[in-house]
């Protein structure tokens, strides 16, 4: 009972607020378009584990609504319950994230030892996908009914600094660096390294040969050429697609043009709106992620490699681009901006990336700044989308579970 209680919270968080056709999500980011990102987390195998729902709001004045419709929703979905449609979305969704751990023996000896710890069960992570349709439905909404009430609920909200408390915030940050300093002085080595010892009795030898395997080579009529490889291991496949244009082809004018570009590819086509393009994504269980460097990567079932390839070529070639959309990743990826200036690390590394490139692309910052993003208008999307994303000179590898006969048919369509 324990463990399944703890796999019917994991699905909750999927159907609530943890993919782009959530419930929140659809709600906060796509009709009152009052957050940039929504997600849920849950820490620990634990009865008292938390569990959060992290909104990142458009300004300070959304916080007060966006809480308050998270409440609505919950007492909603409390007393309608949800649909067997959503179970099964979910239960493929967890199907194709275990196929993926399977594949990652570090991982998979994490959630093995969490699932020991948490559970008393080393084999929660395999048990855990064992569960009847009918049966995970009822432990979802008990679930919903039990724990996620707005009377057991505690909200907690960051807000950005004033500039009162920006330079107590610098000051005390000196005062620190400063002692770092003295500490550090005194630590000022002396003594010789010691001399190697092990590495002298290893007696290296040549490596065993390997025979990597042969991929099959085909070029398609439109440019593209494919790479594919038929591994059975597992019914899964992996598709990997690289645009000849890559992040090098960033405009100098419009820095942060091609990941604009790139994130407009999932909010919809001329064929497809967007609600119903991510729910043809994620009701399949594929992970698909699209990045600013000419990448387009997602793992799907054998079945559904045939739709998803068809789905690809609707988003490189029939993109909407409509002013709506384009406002709204505007904004998510303006709070991007901010948040990344939050972060020193990645400030730090972005400042020494752009002195050692200098005036090179690889020294451009993907996001671009605010300045660009305002400036960029929807011909400039347009433009850039149609000199750039094209299948001539790209390439794309297939490995996975399927036939020649299978991928023929697919790449044809």
């Amino acid at each position: 009972a324990k463990k399944q209680r703890f796999f019917a919270t994991g699905a909750f968080c999927k159907l609530f607020g943890n993919n782009k056709s959530s419930t929140l999500y659809k709600r906060l980011v796509d009709e009152e378009q009052i957050a940039t990102s929504v997600s849920m987390i849950t820490f620990a195998l634990s009865d008292s584990s938390p569990c959060f729902i992290v909104i990142y709001p458009n300004t300070v004045d959304d916080i007060k609504k966006a809480t308050q419709i998270v409440f609505d929703l919950l007492d909603e979905v409390g007393k309608k319950g949800i649909s067997f449609e959503d179970v099964e979305k979910v239960k493929k969704q967890s199907n194709m994230q275990q196929m993926s751990l399977v594949e990652d023996s570090y991982q998979l000896a994490i959630e093995i030892g969490a699932g020991y710890m948490g559970m008393g069960n080393e084999n929660f992570v395999f048990d855990k996908l064992a569960y009847d349709t009918n049966v995970l439905k009822r432990d979802i909404e008990d679930q919903i009914n039990t724990y996620f009430k707005t009377s057991l609920a505690y909200v907690g909200v960051v807000l950005p600094l004033n500039e009162e408390e920006k330079r107590k915030w610098i000051k005390e940050q000196l005062e620190s660096d400063k002692e770092d300093q003295e500490l550090l002085a005194a630590k000022v080595r002396t003594s010789p390294l010691e001399a190697p010892s092990y590495s002298n009795l290893v007696n290296p030898k040549s490596p065993d040969k390997y025979k990597f395997p042969k991929c099959r080579k085909t070029k398609l009529e439109n440019g593209l050429t494919v790479l594919s490889y038929r591994r059975t291991k597992l019914p899964k496949v992996s598709v990997y697609l690289r645009l000849k244009a890559d992040k090098c082809y960033d405009s100098e004018q419009l820095p942060g043009l091609y990941n604009f570009v790139s994130k407009l590819l999932l909010e919809g086509t001329e064929n497809m709106p967007r609600l119903e393009l991510v729910d043809q994504i994620e009701k399949r269980g594929v992970s698909l992620r699209i990045s600013p460097i000419g990448e387009i990567v997602f793992d799907c079932l054998p079945t559904d490699l045939e739709f998803m390839l068809g789905l690809i070529t609707d988003l490189i070639n029939s993109p909407k681009f409509d002013s709506q959309a384009i406002e709204k990743i505007r904004q998510k990826v303006l709070v991007s901006i901010k948040s990344f200036e939050d972060d020193t690390i990645s400030t730090a590394k972005n400042l020494l990336l752009s002195k050692v490139y200098d005036n090179h692309p690889y020294g451009r910052f993907e996001l671009g700044s605010e300045e660009s993003l305002n400036k960029i208008t929807q011909q400039d999307i347009i433009d850039f989308h149609k000199k750039y994303f094209s299948a001539d000179g790209a390439h794309c590898a297939i490995v996975g579970d399927f036939t020649k006969k299978q991928l023929d048919k697919a790449l044809a369509n």
